[in-house]
């Protein structure tokens, strides 16, 4: 089968210290300080041998995420920008969908021909975080694309726990939109562990802020508008992009750099909007929390919260306005993942429900020998979510 294939030099940078999972598995936490190098390659590979409990799919769709842009990414030294647990050689892409070609002796809920899509989250489901239901802070986590083989290929194997059947969408949106929006369910997942889980949940009427209006962001938005929201704000420089946070149900869309002309930031436009209020939740899908936290931490409302979605190398060392917060009775939460909580489950049904046209968030359709085009489109952060599709 044909599949990309990064390879990377190991090469930990001064202090970095492996812990035992890491050196038992090849796993960096933090590619940044360990992986330089990395080198592109479609190959020909064999196709993977099931174990049991796994299902072999077809890939029929893949997109392409922010992760997948910094690990193609390099600082000055050739290291890479992913701030994530990684190991290569690998292949890479973990929001995929496709058609089940082959199951294992002990799969009991997927057959050859149903529809599917699969968790990037793959958790061991032993250790203490897992036993406490913190599936997305599994201590020995793997995820395809970036510690196991993903899905820029032909053919990927899955665990069965992990895979989820998508025939609601297959019928929504016919088969050929179907995988591409198919695909789109990781990602919608992502979106809704911070706007529903992580957030303590929405009560219809709040206001809410998106900052970054990528594929995260636009799922957040239509999350934030199918739980009846009042006000929506997104934050976003990308013209393409504030109009699609538009057509996903923002109610007011603002270039922050616009208000910076007029010696504003959208903390003073928040609070002007909202009568004083503030935003009840706030997501930050940008990646710059270094930028956005302080004036983030002024739009807080009374109760109100601040979720991080978005990766940075910049998050572990973000200011945060404490005082404000305490003021405010707010809080600030992290987000990571997927797992638990019916997530997926949900995340399935609300884009099977056709609230919102999820195809409308795919602006770019590349085939699977022009993935490396696709990251590089991808990289320009003015559309939505770049899509490979897979014959």
């Amino acid at each position: 089968m044909k599949a990309w294939v990064i390879s990377a030099e190991k090469a930990p940078k001064p202090g970095y210290v492996f812990d035992e999972f890491e050196k038992r598995m090849g796993i960096a936490r933090d590619g940044t300080k360990v992986w330089k190098n990395a080198v592109y390659e479609l190959q020909d590979i064999e196709i993977p041998k099931l174990s049991p409990k796994e299902v072999l799919i077809k890939v029929r769709a893949c997109g392409i995420c922010g992760s997948d842009v910094h690990t193609y990414e390099a600082d000055a030294d050739g290291y890479i920008s992913f701030a994530w647990l990684t190991r290569f050689p690998n292949t890479p892409g973990h929001e995929f969908s496709g058609e089940v070609v082959e199951v294992g002796g002990e799969v009991k809920r997927f057959k050859p021909g149903d529809y599917v899509t699969a968790e990037e989250m793959q958790y061991c489901g032993e250790c203490e975080a897992c036993r406490t239901y913190h599936f997305n802070q599994c201590d020995y986590l793997l995820e395809p694309g970036s510690t196991i083989p993903g899905g820029l290929a032909q053919y990927i194997k899955v665990h069965e726990r992990y895979v989820w059947d998508i025939k609601d969408i297959i019928d929504a949106y016919g088969i050929e939109k179907g995988f591409m929006v198919g695909a789109l369910v990781e990602p919608t997942g992502i979106s809704y562990n911070g706007t529903i889980v992580r957030s303590g949940g929405i009560m219809p009427g709040q206001f809410g802020a998106v900052y970054g209006a990528g594929p995260i962001g636009l799922g957040c938005i239509a999350l934030m508008r199918a739980a009846g929201m009042s006000k929506i704000f997104a934050f976003e420089l990308s013209p393409e992009r504030m109009e699609l946070a538009r057509q996903f149900g923002a109610s007011h869309v603002v270039n922050p750099a616009e208000l910076s002309k007029r010696g504003k930031t959208p903390a003073d436009h928040i609070l002007e909007e909202t009568r004083g209020w503030g935003c009840d939740l706030q997501i930050e899908c940008a990646g710059q929390p270094h930028k956005l936290y302080q004036d983030m931490c002024r739009a807080v409302s009374c109760g109100g919260g601040i979720v991080q979605i978005g990766h940075s190398p910049q998050n572990a060392s973000v200011p945060v306005n404490m005082a404000q917060l305490m003021w405010k009775g707010g809080h600030a939460s992290g987000s990571n993942g997927h797992a638990g909580s019916a997530i997926f489950r949900n995340a399935i049904n609300v884009i099977a429900s056709k609230q919102v046209d999820y195809t409308k968030m795919i602006t770019g359709v590349y085939d699977l020998d022009h993935a490396v085009d696709a990251i590089l489109e991808t990289k320009k952060a003015n559309g939505g979510k770049i899509m490979v599709k897979i014959d």
